[in-house]
This record gives structure tokens, sequence and C-alpha cells, in this order.
């Protein structure tokens, strides 16, 4: 039987034990970013290692490079945002983890479904703090200094007021639709 990312996994019982700890991970760094916009590396470093480990030790090397592959597109594609200083370090070990548990291909869904709720929340959040323009104006700015090579700076304000996505939630909920929906393209 097919299993994660359709390599050969047996029992299929490991595919629903990995999507229940994917879920819960995400589920309780949703939570804590939400209160306390942190996400613990006491959470994402095991997981990361614990998706590492379980893969190795359920197909060998081929095993070990299908997690590898999912953590470097996860975590990857997080660190430009990171770079840019528009994300945490803690949603690029999330995102790693997410894709060290269920490879490439989940990943690459998990992330298309993670834009799409972004998108939503950073829509709502402008909307309730009435920064429409400013954060237009933000992310012009940041797009400039992306193609000058320069790093955005750290300080997130708009009119004197914080403005930011606990990122993990919309991780949490674009996890949870790949894993439920599957892909967008059928």
């Amino acid at each position: 039987m097919a299993g994660l990312d359709g390599r050969s996994m047996e029992p299929n019982n490991l595919k629903w034990a990995v999507y229940s700890v994917v879920l819960a991970l995400v589920a309780a760094c949703g939570v804590l970013d939400w209160r306390t916009r942190r996400i613990p590396n006491a959470l994402t470093i095991p997981a990361i290692g614990a998706g590492l480990a379980l893969h190795a030790l359920s197909d060998g090397g081929a095993g070990l490079a299908f997690s590898a592959k999912g953590l470097a597109l996860g975590a990857g594609l997080f660190f430009v945002p990171y770079y840019l200083g528009g994300m945490g370090a803690g949603d690029v070990k999330l995102m790693g983890a997410v894709g060290a548990l269920l490879g490439w291909r989940m990943t690459l869904i998990a992330l298309f479904y993670t834009a799409l709720a972004g998108g939503l929340c950073a829509v709502f959040v402008m909307l309730r703090a009435r920064a429409v323009k400013s954060s237009f104006t933000r992310m012009d700015t940041m797009f400039r200094l992306l193609f000058a090579n320069k790093r955005f700076p750290a300080a997130d304000t708009i009119q004197g007021r914080s403005v930011t996505i606990p990122y993990a939630l919309p991780v949490a909920l674009g996890t949870a639709a790949a894993l439920l929906l599957g892909s967008p393209l059928g």
C-alpha cells in the first residue's frame, strides 16, 4: 500500500500515526503562537528529529531522503520571509518539522493551503487594525528590498501598533487542510 508521498509504507497505521503527530504539533504551536507569539524549540526540534528518525527507520536511506527533502522544502521556503524580517525563526522550524514528518509532496500541498490561510488571516488583521494602506506600503518596501538583496527592518509597527500574524495558525490550518483535502489539483 502506498504511504506518505506514494512510497511504500507498511503498515498503513504509520501514516495515521504521523498525521496525528503532525496535527497535534501544529495545533499546539498554533495555540502557543496565538497566546505568546512564540513557537518553542522544545516542540519543533524534537519533531524534526522524530520525522527524520521515523522515516529512516521505516525505509532506510530512502526514508531519510524523503524526510530530508520535506524538511528542506518547508524550512527553505519559509527562510526567505524570515531573512527579510517578515517571519520568525519558530515559523521556519515549524514548517521544517511538518516537512520532516510529511515529506516534500504533502509539505508542498500544506504550503499551498497555508498560503491561502495566511492571506485570509492577513486581510482580517489589516482590516481589524485599519492598516490596509500602510500594510501594502510595507509589502512594497519588502519586495523592493528583496530585489535589492537587503534585509527588511526588524520592527513591524504600523502607526505605533504592532500588526503581526501568529503564523503558526495559518500553518496549522494549511496543514490540516492538506491532510483532510489532499491536493487541490485532484
